[in-house]
């Protein structure tokens, strides 16, 4: 008994570093953001769980104001714009009501930044008594990539299948949605839906539950641009529309227009669109097709997610 060091009763658990911080720092941004859109204080205490003079100390005391948040972000290691890409997302599910889903983003965003060890310097600069060498938390905050992924791509599908008015920007020939892994190197670590996405009037439909190795197109495209070091893993293609032209200029998005291919094989054309995201570093290629190819719009992202959040803020400009 002697000689145990009884220091590790009194480190700091990294539950509690990203409670005291991680946690904070995302519930006053999002107390912050809801507040600009509209909501009471009360309404926000309630998304958040917490009293509505925590969110006014939020909204109000200097030192949660945005300079000092982001001070603070840095300091503990995280990067600024992959943590707004998560809010975005969060501030998404929070506006669809989808409490659980709010959750699970939490929870396993919580556990990559452990697993990640992006936290460890911090920790140890704070903590003298966590050892210098320590990695525990890269074994034991894992997250199953294969289950995530299987869960984005259906909530993203579920999300963009209740928008009303989606079916219109299905091409004739359908639509897929795919994603890929982080290190994926062959069509069988591309996870799709079985067959096509399809128009069904206002609505889209589809059949079958992601696999993996569907969509040879998409699949082959994400292939090149993941190989290549992109931050994007997961593409949609959609019809050339108003409504996404509208969403392109509304939102002032750089993108590129390939095409038309006149002797251009699908093979060709799906180098020509991986290239021009690498090349150009852009979430949007209007292609404009070749003989017996109908012209699409291919849409980005780091996830599906994302792409279903696109799609929400391009139908609201019809």
């Amino acid at each position: 008994m002697s000689n145990i060091d009884l220091r590790v009763f009194l480190m700091i658990l990294p539950h509690t570093l990203i409670a005291r911080n991680v946690e904070v720092i995302i519930k006053t941004l999002i107390a912050q953001r809801l507040y600009r859109e509209g909501f009471s204080q009360l309404g926000i205490a309630r998304i958040l769980g917490v009293s509505q003079p925590t969110v006014n100390m939020y909204l109000k005391d200097p030192s949660y104001s945005q300079e000092n948040v982001m001070k603070r972000l840095k300091e503990i290691g995280l990067d600024p714009k992959e943590f707004n890409d998560f809010l975005e997302e969060i501030m998404f599910l929070i506006k669809r009501g989808l409490t659980e889903d709010v959750l699970r983003r939490l929870i396993i965003y919580s556990n990559s930044l452990l697993s990640s060890l992006k936290l460890c310097d911090y920790h140890k600069r704070i903590d003298p008594s966590v050892p210098r060498d320590c990695k525990i938390c890269s074994e034991l905050f894992l997250v199953s990539e294969d289950i995530q992924m299987i869960y984005d791509l259906e909530k993203a599908f579920e999300i963009i299948s209740s928008i009303r008015g989606v079916g219109a920007l299905i091409p004739e020939v359908g639509s897929n949605i795919a994603y890929a892994k982080r290190d994926a190197k062959d069509l069988g670590m591309i996870l799709a839906y079985p067959g096509r996405i399809v128009s069904t009037g206002d609505y889209v439909a589809v059949v079958g539950r992601p696999r993996w190795g569907e969509s040879g197109h998409l699949g082959r495209i994400l292939l090149r641009i993941v190989g290549g070091g992109s931050k994007y893993r997961s593409v949609m293609n959609l019809r050339l529309h108003p409504c996404i032209e509208k969403w392109l200029h509304n939102k002032n998005i750089s993108h590129a227009e390939t095409g038309p291919h006149d002797r251009a094989s699908i093979r060709d054309i799906e180098k020509i669109i991986g290239d021009t995201v690498l090349e150009r570093n852009i979430f949007v290629i209007k292609d404009f097709g070749g003989p017996w190819i109908e012209p699409n719009i291919y849409i980005f992202a780091e996830n599906p997610l994302k792409i279903a959040q696109y799609i929400n803020e391009i139908i609201s400009l019809c």
